[in-house]
């Protein structure tokens, strides 16, 4: 996207904002996202951090709805940096300073903030997934509407932490995590049957702050014993199955089960078979002896019949009774399924309490502990005062003797004393001999190497000075004085040209050629390199040539005296030859000629 000076920014559109990206994209002229709002571009390499401190100084800590996904960077200081809606899932940023970051909205899936400080973070609507915050500090920390699904808060700091309206699917703590002051958070969990620990306490239910270490340690507290913090089914109770109620069935307060309802069916059930067998048997009887004596008496069968009309009233009689108990049967099983029922309550109720036992038996025995402390700590109170008072007898009997060990003492320091002052006094001669010893050694070799500088300055001095008259007598029969002493301006000013000679006429002819030399190394200075030619008279003697150098504003930058020995081999021409250091190159030069004193002597 092009702005209005045509320069290229990236075409991220912010979610709660009309201003522009400020970075440009990564490819320039394409128009695309940069490097902060392209999720294709890796954030693990180490360079991205840098890179990452330079845009929050850019934008004055506005890091809003970066893609920073896999983000390599434990220890990380963004302290108070705007991370609103950025995209840190995957991130590791271990014992990283966040406090008092803006997360808002964003998504920190897997990311790795073990032990990182994050006292009051922002951290609404943030997706918080897998994300592992073991040993972090959360203090202050506004939760609200977050999501955490598998979120791991083992020893967290939670104090004070808002949970309002936050997504809890589960979460897993430990006895070190502390969640006093927390705000929002259900008190209502339950562990699910992937969680190989024990059935737990839920935090709130519990009140729950781990124990500060203090002196009193408690061996059997396992604070590091990892517990799941999951919501559970808030449904109503499903009601129990409902119970057929026959007609007979009695209504109100079901019988109390009788054990023997079993047995007492058989003996009736079997006693109705008799009853009924024997009544049988009569009636064949009765019908036989009919067959066999169709002239029994009368009476004889009126008695028959009465007895089978008894048999058959008891018969009915015990049909009641079974219809009876068939009702008590149902009355029973009426009575088993509402025992079932409080069962299964009492069976839930006994957990409840087992649960809430455990959670008491880590206090009671910290007060068993502490009770038994208690009891050792006042025994071992008597034992030291009984030992003190024996210290109180033995201290007057020791005070008799230590009156007269004083004397000694003081008798025996002060000849310590003296003698600890003899050996001081010893050590700091011996090493102030040393010291004596080492300046006298290093004066006797400044003396040795200096008697040497001076005869080799001494004769340095006697050649300068045989060097110095030479020239002075030169200088004197040669008018060589007057001639450099006069106007500078004496004598033509030449134009120099590289690879051109300058040519000086008069008694001698001068030929004068000037070329830059090209420095060894860079880090050399400028040189240039002068040749110069002189042909003189052949009876003369060899003239001595000076010659100035000026930059391009005609101020001098060298001057150099050519001097040409008496001794040759008497040809009229000789040459000289220089090598200068010079910053900057010259544009002029003038020659000055000084007339040689004396004649040439052939070799």
């Amino acid at each position: 996207m092009l702005t209005g000076q045509g320069t290229m920014t990236c075409r991220h559109v912010y979610r709660d904002r009309a201003t522009p990206c400020p970075h440009q994209p990564g490819n320039l002229g394409t128009g695309e996202r940069c490097l902060w709002h392209k999720p294709q571009v890796r954030k693990g390499d180490p360079y991205v951090r840098d890179l990452l401190l330079q845009a929050a100084t850019l934008n004055g800590g506005d890091l809003a709805e970066f893609q920073l996904a896999g983000l390599d960077w434990p220890g990380a200081s963004l302290a108070g940096m705007d991370l609103r809606d950025s995209d840190l899932r995957d991130a590791r940023l271990e014992a990283a300073d966040l406090t008092g970051t803006r997360l808002a909205g964003a998504c920190l899936r897997r990311a790795d903030l073990r032990k990182a400080l994050l006292v009051g973070v922002d951290a609404r609507g943030c997706d918080l997934t897998g994300a592992n915050f073991a040993g972090a500090d959360l203090r202050k920390c506004d939760l609200r509407d977050a999501l955490l699904d598998g979120t791991i808060l083992l020893s967290a700091d939670l104090r004070e932490a808002d949970f309002t309206g936050a997504r809890i699917v589960s979460f897993r703590w430990n006895g070190r995590t502390r969640f006093a002051g927390t705000i929002g958070l259900p008190s209502r969990s339950s562990s699910g049957p992937a969680d190989d620990t024990a059935p737990n306490i839920v935090p709130l239910d519990a009140d729950h702050d781990p124990p500060q270490s203090g002196g009193l340690a408690d061996p059997n507290l396992d604070l590091d014993r990892s517990h799941i913090f999951a919501q559970i089914d808030e449904s109503p109770t499903k009601a129990l199955p409902a119970i057929q109620v026959g007609p007979n069935t009695p209504v109100g307060p079901a019988p109390p089960q009788r054990p023997t309802i079993g047995r007492r069916w058989l003996a009736v059930a079997g006693l109705a078979g008799l009853v009924l067998g024997a009544a049988a048997m009569a009636v064949v009887e009765v019908g036989s002896a009919t067959q066999q004596a169709p002239t029994m008496d009368d009476a004889r069968l009126a008695d028959l019949q009465q007895q089978h009309e008894a048999d058959v009233a008891e018969l009915r009689k015990l049909q009641g009774r079974i219809s009876d108990l068939a009702n008590e049967a149902a009355a029973s099983r009426q009575a088993a399924a509402v025992a079932k029922g409080e069962v299964d309550a009492a069976r839930s109720s006994a957990e409840e309490t087992r649960i809430e036992a455990s959670r008491l038996l880590g206090a009671d025995d910290r007060a068993a502990i502490a009770s038994a402390r208690i009891a050792e700590l006042e025994r071992s109170l008597a034992d030291l005062a009984a030992g003190v008072a024996r210290g109180d007898r033995l201290g007057r009997m020791l005070a008799d003797g230590s009156a007269k060990l004083v004397a000694d003492n003081q008798r025996l320091t002060g000849i310590e004393r003296d003698r600890d002052a003899a050996r001081s006094l010893a050590e700091t001669l011996a090493s102030e001999a040393a010291r004596l010893r080492q300046e006298l050694t290093q004066v006797a070799t400044d003396r040795d190497r200096l008697a040497k500088q001076s005869e080799i300055q001494a004769t340095e001095l006697a050649a300068a000075n045989d060097a110095i008259g030479r020239y002075l007598a030169k200088v004197a029969a040669s008018d060589l004085g007057e001639q450099l002493g006069e106007d500078a301006n004496r004598g033509p000013l030449l134009t120099i040209t590289p690879g051109k000679p300058l040519i000086l006429g008069g008694d001698c002819l001068v030929t004068l050629r000037i070329e830059p030399l090209a420095p060894a190394s860079p880090a050399l200075r400028p040189r240039i390199d002068l040749g110069l030619t002189v042909q003189r008279p052949a009876a003369a003697a060899n003239p001595d040539v000076t010659v100035i150098l000026y930059d391009e504003s005609q101020r001098p930058l060298r001057r150099v005296t050519f001097g040409f020995p008496h001794i040759d081999s008497g040809a009229p021409v000789t040459t000289g030859h220089s090598e200068l250091t010079c910053e900057v190159s010259p544009r002029f030069a003038r020659i000055v000629v000084a007339p040689g004193v004396g004649k040439v002597t052939k070799r």
